[in-house]
């Protein structure tokens, strides 16, 4: 009892923290843009985003119908046949089918399935699918344990399972799935290093129900790991008001919060006041964390 205590204390806390950052004088509260949230994303270290995902993994939850997970917002299942992300009106499933070099693509056997203190693992003779269940959302990662035959990029493909449309960041490292409600899939952050720590050119293609990962492995020593993110982007708040009153009242429930805003004005109704739902997990990798660092001295 105690010490669900103090875990809820520390999660109010904080998001007490972050509504501080948010309605202090010169931070913008509007909406993220798919921009801004790329931004965000960017902002961030390499070697402070692995050590968060890192601490706050957790195993996945085995079932009769797979490994389940609650992360970033979404509702993951993995299974053999891939995985699984829904929630708040969207469906996306990936399964990886390919692995080679430029069009050189080699079908992969049926892995074995095994779950560790820290990761599910799909491990084949080739290469080493894994998954971890984290504060961010799911990490989704790869390791190349030798390098294949031919020539031209290191391709993993991946066969997408969505009736949701897709778009890619301008810089190739990220996609974004739109769904209803203003809300969206984010595979991004991806990220590629050798064995020696060397970071590696990484980037995405998209097309025809497939994801490609494209890496540039021209001396890199093996193995290689590969490690996007899965999760859901969500808005922030409507406005910028002072008079909003916005984070006068908040109220926990595991991973959600609910904020009221007595003061919003509502259409032509002034002061009818609204309240807020947020995913604690993606409101702290998307606002807090980005804005700590920029503001460190």
């Amino acid at each position: 009892m105690i010490a669900q205590f103090q875990e809820s204390f520390s999660t109010l806390l904080a998001f007490l923290l972050v509504l501080t950052i948010l309605t202090a004088p010169g931070v913008q509260a509007a909406p993220a843009t798919a921009s801004q949230a790329q931004t965000a994303q960017e902002s961030v270290p390499d070697g402070l985003m692995r050590a968060l995902l890192a601490a706050s993994s957790q195993p996945f939850e085995a079932s009769a119908d797979g490994y389940r997970a609650r992360a970033g917002g979404l509702d993951f299942t993995l299974r053999a046949s891939g995985l699984q992300a829904d929630g708040h009106g969207l469906a996306w499933g990936l399964a990886l089918s390919g692995f080679g070099r430029g069009e050189q693509m080699a079908w992969l056997r049926e892995a074995e399935i095994a779950q560790t203190e820290s990761r599910l693992e799909y491990r084949r003779p080739e290469l080493t699918e894994w998954y971890r269940d984290t504060a961010l959302g799911v990490e989704q990662g790869f390791t190349i344990h030798q390098a294949p035959r031919g020539a031209g990029l290191l391709v993993l493909q991946l066969d997408l399972s969505t009736d949701l449309a897709g778009a890619r960041d301008a810089d190739g490292r990220g996609l974004s799935f739109a769904a209803p409600a203003g809300q969206t899939l984010r595979y991004d952050h991806v990220r590629a290093w050798d064995a020696d720590g060397v970071q590696l050119e990484a980037t995405l293609r998209y097309a025809g129900g497939q994801v490609l990962v494209q890496v540039n492995d021209e001396g890199a020593a093996y193995p290689i790991t590969i490690d996007p993110l899965i999760y859901r982007e969500q808005k922030v708040i409507a406005d910028s008001a002072a008079s909003d009153d916005f984070g006068y009242s908040v109220a926990l429930s595991g991973d959600t919060a609910l904020v009221g805003a007595y003061g919003d004005e509502v259409g032509a109704n002034s002061n009818q006041g609204s309240a807020y739902f947020y995913d604690i997990t993606v409101l702290f990798e998307k606002i807090y964390l980005p804005l700590v660092l920029r503001n460190a001295p």
